[in-house]
């Protein structure tokens, strides 16, 4: 990823975490959990670039003796 895109993502992810102060938590559109981390996703669309979020860690899990971030998809799983 070069400076340029980093720079963008960085941005898209600060958008995205912005919310109202004083405000309620953002939920998952998805499973209405308060969003604890987003992950984004470099979009190509009518020759507009931008990072979108598709994947929400919006709850926790516990597994063993520790909590783990559950993730919901939203739009569709990156190709691995």
């Amino acid at each position: 990823m070069g400076k340029k895109a980093r720079k963008v993502e960085r941005k898209a992810k600060k958008k995205a975490r912005k919310v109202r102060r004083e405000s309620k938590p953002r939920l998952c559109p998805k499973c209405h959990q308060p969003i604890t981390g987003i992950y984004t996703k470099w979009v190509l669309n009518h020759q507009k670039k931008r990072f979108e979020p598709y994947l929400y860690a919006c709850h926790k899990v516990k597994q063993g003796n520790k909590w783990i971030n559950k993730w919901c998809y939203i739009g569709r799983k990156p190709k691995r």
